[in-house]
Formats: structure tokens, C-alpha cells, sequence
């Protein structure tokens, strides 16, 4: 078991000012201190007799099987970037987070300090701040189709030793510094348009300056149209003789799809009305089923309704009675009896949009989980139509009623 001790630090004056974006133009100067506060990094291996192989306890508990399932992205990168595996965290500090005193910091730097302890490794102080901070990163232009064959070509060989990289002319960026992670899960985190290469994927945020410095040009990763349905199928094939096009030129130019054609050229058109087409299937059955659970609910719901408004009236027969003979008139009787029957109303709509409305939103989480282009509509004049029924059902059986109370 290992246990850090990390103190958190005191900013005077200069904060903003050690961000590269800056410093790397003007200059920098921080005044900071530590002090007698500190956060407790506990780190363990797991015994292998549990469903999990991983326990982080911070704000909340996490158990996963996976790193990649870790939420918290500092402990899920910082055990990726150490190779860490089956292990318990448990952190604990003498200040809440987000305190603007250095919590996030601290417990990078106390982390990374246990985990290379529990590997049996020592880091120095220089060390552990510099992965802390950020690792380094430079970016690379991709090889032409001509150097992408010859390498490969070198690499099957029996000859290894013979491949240099320099062979292989790529332009080369100057090195970034990481500066933190960024969970695309938080609920709080941006909207952003993103390319599909894949879940593991990786997305760099960059200033304006830091990309003029990247041997690229600025390309359109995304692009979304809105056609006329009745001129859909036009678009869809000029669009697709465009993207061929293109396909075809870069696969000559770099070393994507070189491989028999059978990798990704780079471009694809994705057709909301394909998507809708092929999961058609899946979606009318849902609608059948959920059609038929919500017909069943509004017929037992209509049914214990008159059940409960009869069954009172046949038990308050000599109410009514007494009512009547102390002077009550019908029209008194049919306002009474609506107004009992538009209390149940009144129940029945306020379980409507509570009950009812979490069950649409727990539907449209799902379902935009299962299908990422999936839209929902709230369905208002459904909402109006079970509202207005209910309201005639209601005029409707207090008529009955009121007519009727001696056959009842």
C-alpha cells in the first residue's frame, strides 16, 4: 500500500500567465507558496476476487473492468500514460475541490507519485511536475503512397536493419506542451462537430497561433446539408460522385486505403434517411409496443375510473337521498359530481406531466443513445388529445350519473 502526502499551493500573483499560449509570446512569472493543507493519495493492488478489476473512491466510488470505462480523466489518462492495472484509489484532502488553491494539480502530482511508487520506481520532483503539467506532443504530415510502400515493404523483410526513417521525409511540427484532459462525457462539456475515425480516436484543442505551426492546411471535417425530400436521391448521387472523386485522388496521394482498397479513403456521406430506412424495422416495433402498453394503461385507467366514480355513487345512495329531501336540485348534483370527478382529473394530469414526462425523457435518452441521429418531438397534440379525452369522459360520465342515480 503506498500513501502520498502532497501540499496544495498559494497563488500571489501571475496566474494565467505559465499558460504556453502566453508565456511562449511574452514571458511568465508566477509568485506561489505551499502550505499546511494537503490531499492523500492511497493507492493498493486488488485482489483478483472481485467482479472488478479497478476501484477509484474520490467525490464519488467508481468500479470498472476497463480503463477506458474511468470516468475521472486524470486518473483514466494517468493510469493509461503508467500502465496501471487492478488497483484501489482512494483520495481524500483537507479542502474541497475547486477551491482555486491547487486541488486538481496536487492530486495529479500525488497520484502519479503513488502510482510510481506502487511500481517500485522512484521520480523526482522535476519529473513528476513535468508529467503532471503535460506530456510532450508534435504532429507529423503522412507519408506519400510511394514512401507508405516502401516502408512497409522494408518492415516485411528480412533486412530490418537496413531501414533508416530518414528515408521516409515527413514534416514535423514543434513539440506542444499537454496541457490537461478534457471528458467528452461530462454533461457540462461543449457541443463540438467531430470527425468519426472511431471511439479511440483522440481530439486536440490548439490555439489559433499553436495550429499556424502544425504542416497542415485547415481542412472541413464535417459538413451537414438539409435537401429537399423529393430531391434527396439527386443530392445523395451527385454528392456520392464528388466524394469518389476525392477518394480516389487522395488515395493516390497518401497511404490510407492502400491496402487493397480496403481502408478508409478519408471521405463518406452518411443519409439520415438511410439510417431511418434500415433501422425502420427496429423503430416500428417499438412504436408497436409502446402503442399497445400505452392503449392497455389508458383502458385500466378508464376502467378503475368508472370502477371508483360507480361504485361511490351505489355507497352514497342515501346521501344522496338526504341531499335531495333538504333540497339539493339535479343541476346542484351534476356540478357536485363533476367537481369529484375533475379531482380525479386533476390526479390523473398531474401523474400525466410527472410520471409521464420523466418516462418520455428516460425514452429520448435511449433512444438518442441507441441512435445518434435520432430527433425527438415532444408529443404535444397526443398530449392534447389524452387531456381533452379525459375532460369529455369526465362531462360525459357526471351526465350519466346525474340522470341516472336511481338505477345505480
Amino acid at each position: 500500500m503506498i500513501i502520498t502526502k502532497t501540499p496544495f499551493r498559494m497563488s500571489f500573483f501571475g496566474g494565467g500567465t505559465d499558460m504556453p499560449s502566453f508565456f511562449q509570446e511574452n514571458g511568465g512569472a508566477v509568485l506561489s507558496t505551499t502550505f499546511d493543507k494537503y490531499c492523500y493519495v492511497n493507492v493498493r493492488h486488488l485482489p483478483r476476487f472481485f467482479d472488478y478489476s479497478t476501484e477509484l473512491s474520490y467525490s464519488k466510488t467508481e468500479r470498472v473492468t476497463d480503463v477506458e470505462n474511468i470516468q475521472h480523466p486524470a486518473i483514466r489518462n494517468a493510469m493509461k500514460f503508467l500502465d496501471m492495472h487492478e488497483i484501489r484509489l482512494t483520495y481524500e484532502a483537507d479542502l474541497p475541490a475547486r477551491s482555486g488553491l491547487g486541488t486538481s494539480s496536487s492530486f495529479a502530482v500525488g497520484m502519479l507519485n503513488a502510482f510510481y511508487a506502487l511500481k517500485g520506481k522512484y521520480a523526482d520532483k522535476k519529473k513528476l511536475a513535468d508529467e503532471a503539467i503535460g506530456e510532450p506532443v508534435y504532429f507529423k504530415t503522412l507519408l506519400s503512397r510511394e514512401d507508405a510502400i516502401r516502408r512497409k515493404e522494408q518492415s516485411n523483410s528480412e533486412n530490418k536493419e537496413k531501414q533508416q526513417e530518414d528515408e521516409f521525409p515527413q514534416k514535423e511540427s514543434e513539440t506542444f506542451t499537454l496541457c490537461g484532459y478534457l471528458d467528452r462525457q461530462n454533461d457540462d462539456f461543449p457541443e463540438i462537430n467531430q470527425s468519426w475515425h472511431g471511439e479511440g480516436s483522440l481530439y486536440y484543442f490548439i490555439s489559433e497561433k499553436g495550429f499556424q505551426k502544425i504542416p497542415t492546411e485547415k481542412k472541413i471535417l464535417t459538413m451537414e446539408l438539409t435537401a429537399n425530400p423529393e430531391k434527396e436521391p439527386y443530392v445523395k448521387t451527385q454528392i456520392s460522385e464528388l466524394i469518389s472523386e476525392e477518394n480516389k485522388k487522395r488515395s493516390e496521394m497518401t497511404e490510407v486505403s492502400m491496402d487493397e482498397g480496403t481502408g478508409e479513403a478519408g471521405v463518406f456521406v452518411i443519409c439520415k434517411s438511410d439510417l431511418m430506412q434500415q433501422k425502420e424495422t427496429y423503430m416500428r416495433g417499438n412504436r408497436i409496443l409502446l402503442g399497445a402498453v400505452s392503449i392497455i394503461l389508458f383502458i385500466a385507467g378508464l376502467t378503475n375510473y368508472c370502477n371508483v366514480i360507480f361504485t361511490g355513487m351505489y355507497a352514497r345512495r342515501k346521501e344522496f337521498d338526504i341531499m335531495k329531501s333538504i333540497g339539493m336540485t339535479d343541476k346542484q348534483m351534476k356540478l357536485m359530481l363533476f367537481g369529484e370527478g375533475s379531482y380525479y382529473f386533476m390526479c390523473v394530469m398531474g401523474m400525466l406531466f410527472t410520471a409521464g414526462m420523466a418516462t418520455l425523457v428516460g425514452v429520448k435518452i435511449y433512444m438518442e443513445n441507441k441512435l445518434s441521429y435520432f430527433t425527438f418531438h415532444w408529443p404535444i397534440h397526443v398530449m392534447v388529445g389524452v387531456m381533452f379525452s379525459l375532460v369529455l369522459i369526465n362531462v360525459m360520465v357526471t351526465h350519466f350519473l346525474s340522470y341516472y342515480p336511481k338505477d345505480i
